[in-house]
């Protein structure tokens, strides 16, 4: 599969501009650690559109997305491995954390998120 970068559809511009005002309190409390480039000097972005795609968060220096799995996702397991399928086929990363992860083991998941940015750091040496 050839993957050729485009250009989000206002639609797509447009749910990621209210999502960006209705944050869950899992996603307020991840980006309450990485916003300001808090974690390791990364510039995170919440809620950024990538094609007909939404990342809850992504840093474009490291083509690093994360992603916040709560309840709905446990529904739509296949739709999330097409997306994350298709988003690693355009060089993308993805990291995906439960609810559960961010309120009972934030540390874990930071270090997770460094481990992977200098991973990504090695790669492109």
């Amino acid at each position: 599969m050839i993957f050729r970068k485009k250009l989000s559809p206002r639609y797509v511009i447009e749910i990621a501009r209210n999502l960006r005002t209705e944050m869950t309190e899992t996603e307020k409390i991840l980006w309450s650690c990485i916003n300001n480039r808090q974690l390791d000097g990364l510039r995170f972005r919440n809620q950024h559109p990538i094609g007909r795609y939404i990342a809850d968060f992504y840093c474009h220096e490291k083509q690093l997305i994360i992603e916040i799995d709560g309840g709905i996702h446990r529904e739509r397991k296949e739709y999330d491995e097409n997306r994350d399928s298709y988003l690693e086929a355009g060089g993308y990363t993805v990291l995906r954390f439960e609810n559960s992860e961010i309120h009972h083991r934030l540390d874990s998941v930071l270090t997770v998120i460094r481990t992977k940015a200098l991973e990504i750091n090695r790669k492109k040496s």
